[in-house]
């Protein structure tokens, strides 16, 4: 019997305990269907308990339009977390580079950074994969033969490179992030692990630029330019390292995100949640789409799971 139909006379046919006692005897595949089938639908028979929030920064904490985190978001967060759920920023930002939430700082219980390439807690690195150093070079010469601004990024330092004013205005616009006043010598980034370099060109200009691009994996939550990491590594992936560390199963965390790049935080996370101006690709991969993120999206999420009341 297909899972959906299964699902439904178990439901119809059962109470909630008995319901759970046989949700419990499924096969986890049959889980994982069974709570994408109902998750919009009844969400507090299904919903596992969450243990950890993994978070996006820029379109799911922190809005375009204000650079700051909607005082909606900073309530819901302090209460699941008064409630003893974890809360671990998932971004494509390194660390030295997050200087948008100091209003949530002290709730802040683990860092995946970098798309998931530097993962830690407190000063323990969790996880830590740069980049292999032929990559590199042939990112940087690519750039070299079309002109193309990047930002490299080390594990303490960042470095722009081919960088123009209007580049670096456009950047700032989009996440606030000045990249050439952060700017440190090319040199002394490049004797540190490099853990991303982020291009500034489109997807149509990223498969003209990069046609030979190998071990890496490139990802983007914009038009205006890609991530690219080491090949495995991801935001999924960092919840994987994370939940291990801090002792929870994957199943009982949710991931909360806007961009392409949280697309496999979703596919990994127990409960994938998606901003309402993300678009639809993003959307179609979640298994709940809340509001925006200057709309109480993220409470409202929150709210709908029963993770706070």
């Amino acid at each position: 019997m297909p899972v959906c139909l299964f699902a439904s006379a178990l439901y119809v046919a059962t109470s909630q305990l008995s319901f759970l006692t046989a949700l419990f005897c499924l096969h986890i595949s049959d889980k994982q269907a069974l709570f994408r089938t109902f998750a919009r639908e009844i969400p507090h028979y299904v919903t596992p308990m969450i243990k950890a929030l993994f978070l996006d920064i820029d379109g799911t904490l922190v809005s375009f339009a204000t650079h700051t985190i909607p005082a909606s978001t900073q309530l819901a967060l302090r209460q699941a977390h008064e409630h003893g759920v974890k809360i671990i920023i998932a971004t494509g930002r390194p660390y030295y580079c997050i200087d948008n939430l100091s209003s949530i700082q002290d709730l802040i219980d683990g860092y995946i950074c970098t798309n998931g390439s530097n993962c830690f807690v407190g000063q323990h690195t969790v996880h830590l994969q740069p980049l292999p150093d032929k990559a590199v070079r042939y990112i940087m010469q690519q750039c070299d033969i079309h002109q193309i601004p990047a930002v490299i990024v080390g594990i303490d330092k960042v470095a722009v490179y081919h960088f123009t004013q209007a580049a670096n205005e456009a950047c700032y616009d989009l996440i606030h992030v000045d990249w050439q006043k952060l700017s440190s010598p090319l040199e002394e980034v490049l004797q540190e692990p490099v853990v991303q370099v982020s291009p500034l060109n489109t997807a149509e200009q990223e498969s003209e630029f990069f046609p030979n691009l190998q071990d890496c994996l490139s990802t983007r939550w914009c038009e205006a330019f890609s991530d690219i990491t080491p090949l495995g590594v991801d935001k999924g992936k960092g919840i994987g390292y994370m939940a291990r560390y801090l002792g929870f199963p994957i199943s009982e965390t949710m991931a909360l995100g806007d961009g392409g790049n949280d697309v496999p935080m979703f596919q990994c996370a127990g409960i994938g949640v998606a901003m309402g101006q993300s678009q639809p690709d993003v959307q179609a991969q979640a298994d709940y789409v809340t509001s925006d993120v200057d709309h109480e999206g993220i409470a409202q999420a929150l709210r709908h799971f029963g993770i706070i009341d």
